[in-house]
């Protein structure tokens, strides 16, 4: 199941007709426009009548600045970073799926992902979900549309953002099986700003997320930031990895690639240092 641009647009009508129909009984005035615009969240509306959801009625962020952390991350989320580091190294294609499942259990969620951005000749451009974990896992390589989401809410952004119920506004997110009670999303930047997407958790009962997990949640990004921004796409690194290995007898390339490794290691070695310094007591 696709979600496409095409649907979410669909729901989105529906919706606002819906709105139109509670707010009035009567028929519109004879010759009067009824153009389509969108607002600041990216909804379609119709001039004259009023959604019964809105942006602000699903984004919650400044609830996290109330929320106490339940619990201390910073040494967890040191030694996730300590794995990740060495995965970079050793196993690159291996680093996504890894650096989703430890950001799922730091925080607790239900599910969590990576949604890739993608662009389109043709129109804003789309997410694919990538990596997923957690009941969310089945709908992985599914894709949604860059400017009616809450992962283009989150890039407009540029900062971690708190949803809650999102399928009350994004009708496409009520997916069989996969209830969101509440959606946190940090953005995902490579080299000069460029974006990557969005890393996000879901929770799918009553548990809420809180400040410690958005901190967290942002330390991990900026150690994945990091990583993306010198490899510019994982995938290539580990291609690159084995043209190196099927080409033993090329010494300079080896060099080069030792070289590289080294580089990477040793700064996210110093971003290390910095959280475990901030770690301890």
């Amino acid at each position: 199941m696709t979600i496409s641009q095409d649907s979410a647009s669909t729901s989105v009508d529906r919706h606002a007709t819906e709105a139109k129909r509670a707010r009035s009984n009567r028929p519109p005035k004879r010759g009067r426009k009824h153009d389509r615009a969108s607002d600041a969240g990216g909804r379609r509306t119709m001039h004259g009548v009023t959604p019964s959801i809105s942006l602000d009625d699903v984004l919650i962020t400044s609830e996290l600045r109330k929320r106490a952390p339940r619990r201390s991350h910073l040494q967890t989320a040191a030694s996730a970073l300590q794995e990740l580091a060495q995965q970079v190294e050793k196993r690159p294609s291996h680093v996504l799926p890894r650096f989703v499942e430890l950001a799922r259990k730091l925080c607790k969620a239900g599910s969590a992902g990576i949604s890739v951005y993608e662009t389109q000749p043709d129109g804003a451009g789309i997410f694919r979900w990538n990596s997923l974990t957690g009941k969310a896992a089945p709908f992985s390589g599914e894709t949604t549309p860059r400017d009616f989401s809450p992962c283009g809410i989150c890039l407009d952004k540029a900062e971690a953002i708190l949803m809650d119920r999102p399928g009350r506004l994004y009708d496409w997110l009520n997916l069989p099986d996969l209830p969101v009670a509440e959606a946190l999303l940090i953005p995902l930047f490579v080299a000069d700003r460029k974006p990557f997407g969005t890393l996000w958790l879901m929770s799918h009962d009553d548990s809420r997320f809180d400040r410690g997990d958005a901190l967290a949640l942002s330390e991990m990004a900026t150690f994945l930031n990091l990583a993306l921004s010198m490899t510019s796409d994982i995938a290539d690194k580990e291609a690159a990895l084995k043209q190196a290995q099927a080409a033993l007898h090329q010494s300079s390339k080896l060099a080069a690639l030792g070289q590289l490794t080294g580089g990477i290691a040793h700064d996210f070695n110093n971003l290390l240092t910095v959280l475990d310094q901030r770690a301890s007591p």
